[in-house]
């Protein structure tokens, strides 16, 4: 039968290309460069993470200065 060489020509070729696929991600893997010590990936993520508090805190500012203006806003209006 002329279409059985065909899918088993298919299926070899799926396996073939399934295997180079793996061999690239191990490559991949292996390419990733120097290990790292956990001091040194504290120290270069200590910048980043100094910003974020910061953006953090100025996100909270406005935040909390308008909360805290409400009761002024309403004190002639109301009484506690």
């Amino acid at each position: 039968m002329p279409g059985k060489n065909f899918k088993d020509k298919q299926k070899k070729a799926g396996v073939e290309r399934k295997d180079s696929l793996k061999a690239q991600a191990t490559k991949v893997v292996k390419e990733k460069g120097p290990k790292l010590s956990d001091d040194e990936i504290f120290k270069r993520d200590v910048p980043g993470m100094a910003l974020l508090v910061v953006l953090y805190m100025f996100q909270g500012l406005p935040f909390g200065l308008f909360l805290n203006s409400i009761p002024l806003l309403f004190k002639q209006h109301l009484s506690y």
